[in-house]
């Protein structure tokens, strides 16, 4: 994918779910487990002692469980149409998070992996074009010499300079990654991004290379096409929609080819939405980008990116990952709040309203104009290297809140006061997740 996805996330939890003891609205047996509550009250204290055990951090094992009792005890549940309306996040939540671990669902689509990648509007959204075939160019790549890569260019280069027509030529830019090796052994955080316009939609193509000869040949070519307008009538559709495939690089006999990655990776891929919750990322390089070289073409690249901040996923289940991060539609933090919160980044009392007002991420990320922060933005090992999207764009490079001026206590409290307000304080049931999981508002 575009940033390419690492090689697996970091599970939020362990693998095994824990089986919850019997209570008194319940009776277990070794064959079948709790027996499916009867009545709105009992499904009430069986949800009461499941989000207890969500709390306690192990979202993946005890999410999965209660997915697979919720699909055990259907029946029951549309009998207690109350109960089943007022754990509807819980259940949406909960099934997104056993599509996770699913065979055949590592994108976590209620599709299969194979469906969802057959299920582009046309194949070209998930072909490459044939200059990307070449084998000069692809044999270019390989190569860690500079002189050698630029051949590769070169041939971009000519491409461009022969299209014909009124057609936008094809952009490109190396950078190096700073958060995401590629998928695959070569861990390369170098890429290649190749924009492609085709008129109804667009594709963002990214080879990884190798960072060095040490390394073995990167083979993740990720791909993200954007589709902007029907195919039929090239109106333009209300929302940009956008289709994520990997593929690998092959190497045999001296010839380069591409195959699926979902194949040659024995079935898995990984969530692409972890880390695309706004589905096409700008490019934010690391610190030893060749501007001189690539600056300008690094700034058309995110200038097309940004008009597409508004873009869906396709097949993406709305609103199965938690509430928008920063969500004050309801109020903001009070003082006390933001004194705990605060407290250990050392801020003085007239630092709290910059930090709260600092606190809007929902404003821009609310799934309309951008695509909505939740749970994996400040999950601390959603990137390989450690941290986490917000924890980056807040503390690292200071590109997130746009056009605030803090310092560094304040940023280090903003992004703790962020994260407190959203998964709550350690062993307290709190925190927007908990409450968007509880439905407070909701009574059965």
């Amino acid at each position: 994918m575009l940033l390419v996805l690492s090689i697996a996330l970091a599970s939020l939890a362990l693998d095994q779910p824990r089986i919850p003891k019997s209570s008194n609205t319940e009776t277990t047996t070794k064959e079948t487990g709790p027996a499916c509550p009867a009545s709105n009250s009992q499904w009430r204290t069986w949800r009461d002692q499941e989000l207890s055990r969500l709390a306690d951090g192990r979202y993946e094992a005890n999410a999965r469980y209660i997915a697979a009792f919720f699909t055990k005890c259907r029946p029951a549940l549309k009998a207690a149409p109350q109960a089943d309306r007022c754990m509807a996040n819980l259940q949406a939540f909960t099934r997104h998070r056993l599509l996770e671990k699913t065979p055949d669902h590592s994108l976590g689509f209620e599709l299969t992996d194979e469906a969802y990648l057959a299920s582009a509007p046309t194949p070209a959204f998930f072909t490459l074009p044939d200059i990307l075939r070449r084998q000069d160019f692809l044999r270019a790549l390989d190569r860690d010499d500079g002189k050698e890569r630029q051949k590769a260019l070169a041939i971009l280069d000519r491409y461009n300079q022969e299209r014909n027509g009124p057609s936008a030529p094809l952009s490109y830019v190396i950078f190096r990654s700073q958060d995401l090796p590629t998928p695959d052994e070569s861990l390369a955080r170098t890429r290649l991004l190749i924009r492609i316009p085709h008129g109804d939609y667009q594709q963002f193509v990214q080879f990884g290379l190798r960072d060095h000869r040490r390394q073995p040949l990167a083979q993740s070519v990720s791909l993200i096409a954007v589709q902007t307008s029907d195919l039929d009538t090239h109106l333009p559709l209300p929302r940009p929609k956008v289709y994520f495939n990997d593929l690998f690089r092959l190497r045999h006999s001296g010839n380069i080819t591409f195959g699926s990655r979902l194949r040659e990776n024995k079935g898995r891929l990984e969530r692409c939405t972890s880390c695309h919750q706004t589905p096409v990322l700008p490019i934010s390089p690391d610190e030893g980008f060749d501007s001189a070289r690539f600056g300008h073409a690094l700034a058309d690249m995110n200038a097309h990116i940004e008009a597409l901040q508004d873009a869906v996923v396709a097949e993406e289940p709305a609103g199965a990952d938690g509430p928008a991060l920063a969500d004050h539609r309801t109020g903001s933090p009070d003082e006390t709040f933001m004194q705990h919160c605060a407290a250990a980044s050392g801020v003085g009392p007239e630092s709290l309203g910059r930090v709260r007002d600092a606190m809007n991420c929902a404003e821009c990320h609310n799934g309309q104009n951008r695509g909505t922060l939740t749970r994996m933005s400040v999950h601390e090992k959603q990137l390989p290297f450690g941290g986490n999207m917000v924890k980056r764009a807040v503390l690292s490079d200071r590109s997130m809140p746009p056009g605030v001026a803090l310092s560094d206590p304040e940023r280090e409290a903003l992004y703790a006061c962020l994260q407190t307000e959203y998964l709550g304080n350690a062993g307290e049931h709190s925190g927007q997740l908990w409450r968007w999981l509880a439905q407070d508002d909701c009574r059965f």
